[in-house]
């Protein structure tokens, strides 16, 4: 596995940025996610798909909604929820205790500044690799045109699915 440092993360971003074209959300966005693991200089393991036991498994966390969304205040009735720091680890620990397994690994959900970085976040923040690989090859305009090949079993990209997928149904391409 490859340690990533705080510039390696920044130019992973950036790249991610870049070719995900407008998609994924902004870079700024992106670095604000960021910000603690810089500050405390967290560094990220990059596993390659080769370095990833056929029997682990992977997860993919990430925003979604609307980009405009980021960062506006909430309407004052949802001032009665309760507020929850890292509320993706939180998902990501239930989803884990749920289906009974760790996760070795998180995968960026597409290339962007805002997504990628969640998933170096979470990363950073549990102590797990980065899976080095792209499963949207693309920023993901709608869950539609996310597609994972998978053996013997139905693809449903959408959360609706809560689909957890194990590194060996990725197929690796050259």
């Amino acid at each position: 596995m490859k340690e990533l440092n705080k510039q390696d993360m920044i130019d992973l971003l950036y790249g991610c940025t870049v070719l995900g074209t407008g998609g994924g959300g902004k870079i700024e966005h992106g670095f604000d996610i960021m910000k603690e693991d810089f500050e405390m200089n967290r560094t990220l393991m990059l596993a390659d798909l080769d370095e990833i036991p056929d029997d682990a498994y992977i997860t993919i966390p990430y925003g979604c909604g609307a980009p405009a969304a980021v960062g506006a205040e909430l309407p004052p009735d949802l001032d009665r929820l309760p507020k929850v720091e890292a509320s993706a680890v939180v998902a990501f620990q239930t989803l884990e205790k749920e289906i009974g397994h760790k996760f070795f690994a998180v995968s960026s959900s597409e290339l962007g500044g805002m997504n990628t970085a969640e998933a170096l976040h979470i990363a950073c923040l549990l102590g797990i690799p980065l899976a080095d690989g792209d499963p949207a090859g693309r920023s993901v305009p709608g869950t539609v045109t996310v597609h994972f090949l998978s053996q013997g079993t139905a693809k449903r990209p959408d959360g609706r699915g809560h689909k957890v997928w194990r590194s060996h149904d990725f197929e690796r391409y050259d």
